[in-house]
């Protein structure tokens, strides 16, 4: 239940990040300060790339919580993984 928790909350953040103004339009600031074809204007508009990072901030999380040990990294990308799964079949 914890991965699909950590899943769907890196699913939220990552679409929040890269398509959502979030609240008071944070998420829109940071994508309007980042307007220069650069790597990082580009990550912060791809939802594969969000995910993999919010990924690893739920990941971290958890493993500060101790709900997970020392296959974090594998969880990372399960996590990153399962939040482009859910946008693809929500896109469809």
């Amino acid at each position: 239940m914890i991965f699909v928790a950590a899943s769907l909350a890196t699913y939220y953040l990552a679409l929040g990040i890269t398509s959502q103004d979030g609240p008071f339009a944070v998420f829109l600031a940071l994508r309007n300060r980042f307007v220069k074809d650069t790597w990082l204007a580009r990550g912060l508009r791809c939802l594969v790339c969000m995910s993999c990072w919010t990924g690893l901030l739920a990941t971290l999380y958890l493993l500060w919580l101790r709900e997970v040990g020392d296959e974090w990294p594998i969880v990372w990308l399960g996590v990153a993984g399962a939040s482009v799964a859910i946008d693809k079949w929500w896109r469809r």
